[in-house]
C-alpha cells in the first residue's frame, strides 16, 4: 500500500510542534488570551486526529490491498474440507493389474460379452487361448442352467425346453436375455481371475446395468501367499497413508486461502475507512474550520464505522479458519511417516544397519554404528522381550494389540534418563523422535556431507517433532568472505534475522478504533506529554523575555557607543587632536 502524505492545517501543526496558538481574532499577533484549558483540549484533539488519520505499520495494514481483493478462487465459502470427488486408485493397482493380465491376456472385462453375438444360434467362446469353454445358447449345460437358477431364483422363469428337448434361455425379453448371457460368462472369466486370488463382480442380470464390472484382491485367498500379501499390505497403508497427507495438505492450504481472502477484504474495508477519515479532515481543514470542530465530525465518523458489520464478519471468518487450521494440523495421523522442515533434494533411505537397528526385522542386530549414533542422542537399543505382547506404531509410538507386526526391537531411553525402562513405550512419538535422529544423521553424513552441509538438532519443537536445521559445516568463515557465496550467505542470514514471528495478531491488520479504553489512554498520554511541553513553554517564554531585555540591553550600549566616546575615539588623530584643542 502506497504511503499516502495528509497536509494539516496551521493550527494543528503549530499545536503538535509544542509552538503557542493564535487566537481567532488576532491572527497575526501572539495572543496572551490563550488560556492552558484552551491549549490542552486543541492538542488532545491534535493527538486525537493524527492517531486516526495514521497508517503506519504497526496499526495499518500487513497486507496489499488491490482492486481485486473481493474476487474469490475458492469455488464454496462453507466448505471445511477440500471438496474432490475422484476415483480412488490404489497404489498396488499395478500389482492387481499384472495379475489380472496374467490370468487374461489381452482381455477387457469391462465390455459386454454379448456383443459379441450376432444371433441367438451364435457359440461364445472363452477369449482365453488354453481354454475350450464356450456357451451354447440353444444347449446349456448343467453348470450353466444352475447359474442360471441361482440368478433367476426358480428353475422356470428364464430356462426353457426347445422343439429337440434342449435346455436354453427364455428370449421373452430380449434385452434381460442379452444379460444372462453376460452373467455367465462373466462368471466363466471370473473363474479365471480367481485362481490368481482376485474377486470379479459383475451386474446382476435380473436388473438394468447400473455400472460396469470391478474386481479386486480377495483377502481369504491373497492369505495363502503371503509374500503378495504383504507386499499388497504395505502398498495399501502407503497409499492410505498419502491420502491421509493429501486430505491434510488440501484442508490446510483452503483454510489458508479463505484466510488470506477474509484479510484482503478486511484490509480493502480499513483501507476505505481510513481514506473517508482522511478526506473529511482534508475537506474540513479545506473550508478553515478548527480543530475541535474537525476532531467532533471524525468521532461522528468513527462512530458510524464501528457499527458496520462487515469488519466483524471478516474477523470471524479469520479467526473460525484459525481454528480448522489448528484442528487439523493436531490430526493425530498427520505424522505417520517422517515430516521434514525443509525440501530434500534427495530421497532419503535409511541403511540396512540403521533399519535393522530400529525395527530388528529378520533377528538382526544392532550395529556399533547405529549405537553409537542413538547413545549419541540419549537412545538405547534392546531387544524386545519376549513376554511383552503389544506392538508399538514406530511412527506413532501407539500401542498395538495386533502381535504380528515386524516391529522386534524397542527403542528405550538410557538408564540415567529414564530408569523405567519399562514404561518407556508409554511416551507418545518417542519411536518417531528416533526415527526422524537416525534418518537425519543418514541423510548428513551419506548425501549432505560432500556439499558442505551439516544438521543442528536443537531438540523437540512445541509440536512434538525434532527442531532441526541445515547449515553450512563452515558456516563463520563463509559469512565473512567477500565472494558470491559469501554475499548470498550474509543477505539470507540477514533476511532470516528479519522474519517477523508467526502470530495471529500480525496477520490480521489492524486500525485504531475508538472505544472508552483507548479514549482514556490518549486522554492521559495527552496530559503527561501536555504539562511537559506547557511547563517547557512556559520556561521557553521567560528565558525568551529575559534573552530579549539583555539583547536590548546590549543594543542600547552598542548605540551609546557608536554615537558617543566610541565615535571620537574612532576619528583621524588630527581630526581627534583639533577636537581636544582648548580652541575647539
Amino acid at each position: 500500500m502506497e504511503e499516502e502524505h495528509f497536509e494539516f492545517s496551521d493550527e494543528m501543526l503549530r499545536t503538535l510542534e509544542s509552538r503557542v496558538v493564535y487566537a481567532p481574532d488576532e491572527p497575526d499577533g501572539l495572543s496572551r488570551s490563550v488560556s492552558r484549558g484552551s491549549y490542552f483540549r486543541t492538542w488532545t484533539m491534535s493527538l486525537f486526529i493524527t492517531a486516526m488519520l495514521d497508517n503506519d505499520s504497526r496499526s495499518g495494514s500487513d497486507y496489499e490491498s488491490s482492486r481485486s481483493a473481493r474476487q474469490s478462487t475458492i469455488a464454496s465459502d462453507c466448505s471445511l474440507a477440500p471438496c474432490a470427488s475422484f476415483c480412488d486408485a490404489e497404489a498396488s493397482d499395478h500389482l492387481l493389474q499384472d495379475a489380472v493380465q496374467q490370468a487374461l491376456p489381452d482381455i477387457d472385462l469391462r465390455a459386454r460379452p454379448s456383443e459379441s453375438l450376432s444371433c441367438i444360434s451364435d457359440i461364445w467362446q472363452c477369449p482365453h487361448k488354453l481354454c475350450g469353454v464356450s456357451l451354447n445358447l440353444l444347449n446349456l449345460n448343467f453348470e450353466q442352467r444352475g447359474l442360471v437358477r441361482k440368478f433367476s431364483g426358480s428353475g422356470t422363469a428364464m430356462l426353457v425346453k426347445n422343439a429337440d428337448g434342449l435346455v436354453c434361455l427364455r428370449n421373452a425379453d430380449p434385452w434381460k436375455y442379452m444379460r444372462y448371457v453376460d452373467a455367465i460368462a462373466w462368471d466363466h472369466l471370473g473363474w479365471h481371475l480367481h485362481r490368481v486370488h482376485v474377486k470379479f463382480w459383475f451386474p446382476h442380470p435380473e436388473n438394468s446395468y447400473r455400472g460396469s464390472p470391478g474386481w479386486w484382491w480377495d483377502d481369504a485367498l491373497l492369505r495363502r501367499d503371503g509374500n503378495l500379501e504383504r507386499e499388497v499390505t504395505k502398498l495399501e497403508m502407503e497409499h492410505q497413508q498419502s491420502m491421509r497427507n493429501w486430505m491434510i495438505d488440501k484442508t490446510l492450504s483452503a483454510a489458508a486461502r479463505k484466510i488470506r481472502r477474509a484479510r484482503a477484504r478486511l484490509t480493502h474495508w480499513r483501507h476505505q475507512a481510513l481514506t473517508a477519515r482522511r478526506d473529511i479532515a482534508h475537506r474540513m481543514f479545506g473550508d478553515q474550520r478548527d480543530v475541535i470542530d474537525v476532531g467532533l465530525a471524525l468521532v461522528t465518523l468513527i462512530r458510524e464505522q464501528d457499527e458496520d458489520p462487515q469488519p466483524r464478519c471478516y474477523a470471524e471468518e479469520i479467526a473460525y479458519y484459525r481454528a480448522v487450521e489448528a484442528e487439523w494440523e493436531a490430526q493425530p495421523y498427520a505424522r505417520l511417516t517422517m515430516q521434514w522442515s525443509m525440501p530434500a533434494r534427495f530421497s532419503l533411505c535409511l541403511s540396512s544397519e540403521i533399519g535393522a537397528a530400529l525395527r530388528g526385522t529378520c533377528g538382526s542386530q544392532a550395529t556399533r554404528r547405529s549405537r553409537l549414533a542413538l547413545h549419541r542422542h540419549g537412545l538405547a537399543i534392546r531387544q524386545r522381550d519376549a513376554s511383552m505382547d503389544t506392538n508399538i506404531d514406530p511412527y506413532t509410538g501407539e500401542v498395538e494389540s495386533d502381535t504380528s507386526s515386524v516391529m522386534d526391537v524397542d527403542v528405550q531411553p538410557i538408564p540415567e534418563l529414564a530408569p523405567d525402562c519399562a514404561d518407556t513405550w508409554t511416551i507418545i512419538g518417542f519411536a518417531a523422535q528416533a526415527v526422524d535422529i537416525l534418518g537425519l544423521l543418514h541423510f548428513e553424513s551419506s548425501h549432505l556431507e560432500d556439499a558442505g552441509l551439516r544438521c543442528l538438532i536443537r531438540g523437540q519443537g512445541p509440536d512434538g517433532n525434532i527442531s532441526y536445521m541445515w547449515e553450512h559445516s563452515n558456516a563463520k568463515k563463509i559469512l565473512r568472505e567477500k565472494s558470491m557465496q559469501g554475499i548470498l550467505a550474509r543477505q539470507n542470514e540477514e533476511a532470516s534475522r528479519q522474519e517477523a514471528p508467526f502470530t495471529t495478531a500480525s496477520r490480521v491488520s489492524v486500525i485504531r478504533e475508538l472505544d472508552p479504553t483507548s479514549a482514556a489512554q490518549l486522554e492521559s498520554d495527552a496530559v503527561e506529554v501536555m504539562t511537559s511541553v506547557w511547563n517547557s513553554r512556559r520556561r521557553n517564554e521567560r528565558t525568551y523575555l529575559e534573552n530579549t531585555r539583555r539583547l536590548n540591553l546590549a543594543e542600547r550600549v552598542i548605540k551609546h557607543w557608536e554615537h558617543g566616546s566610541g565615535w571620537k575615539r574612532t576619528q583621524e588623530r588630527s581630526i581627534s587632536r583639533h577636537l581636544n584643542s582648548p580652541s575647539a
